[in-house]
């Protein structure tokens, strides 16, 4: 089993996976208002924007899927349902590599994946790729938008246990953090672009 979970902004549902399928529930009565069906595959990861248009989530065979955050429809280009000839819903995005982390931008334009081989930035809207960044070394496994969307953050895994900053408009890598022995699971920037925090498998809770 795959199981994968993210809140709506809005503290009232949460989407979650089981297998190829995802789940829309009220996050106080457990309720599934919604089924998700679509992944050819079993779900890695969900990414929700802030402001609840987009539901995006990726399967174990570097497939994305767009969803509408208030329909649950398939998005690809036009809000409506799209399915392929063997049942699955068409990927808005594939990659030829395994997903690690999927995080919309905090405008909900920008749609990033970190995947084995680099760090993807696709506009949310047009599903088209708009950068591609390097990553850590060995892959990126989180990511995190600072709140303008100018810059993002990676985390690496056990051979790259480093907090990178990437300028999203140049590509470039301006800032990496050492610190952290083992694989970083989570990173989160304040409002203000101050602050850095990172979690790892090493056990450690960084700030930077």
């Amino acid at each position: 089993d795959s199981i994968s979970a993210a809140v709506l902004p809005n503290r009232q549902h949460m989407v979650t996976s089981l297998d190829k399928t995802l789940y829309l529930s009220h996050l106080t009565t457990r309720k599934v208002l919604k089924h998700l069906v679509g992944h050819p595959s079993d779900v890695s990861g969900l990414a929700v924007s802030r402001d609840e248009r987009f539901i995006a989530s990726c399967d174990t065979t570097g497939g994305i899927i767009l969803w509408n955050g208030e329909t649950g429809v398939c998005l690809l280009g036009e809000v409506k349902p799209l399915t392929s000839q063997n049942g699955h819903a068409k990927s808005a995005i594939t990659l030829d590599a395994v997903v690690h982390c999927i995080r919309y931008s905090h405008s909900g334009n920008r749609l990033a994946i970190a995947t084995k081989d680099h760090i993807c930035i696709y506009d949310a809207v047009s599903h088209q790729r708009v950068k591609t960044l390097k990553g850590n070394s060995g892959g990126s496994f989180t990511l995190a938008w600072t709140h303008d969307g100018t810059y993002l953050l990676s985390g690496g895994g056990r051979y790259d246990p480093t907090v990178r900053v990437w300028d999203v408009s140049k590509g470039d890598e301006i800032e990496v953090f050492h610190g952290h022995i083992n694989k970083i699971n989570a990173i989160s920037v304040n409002d203000s672009n101050t602050m850095i925090t990172s979690a790892s498998c090493d056990g450690s809770f960084r700030l930077w």
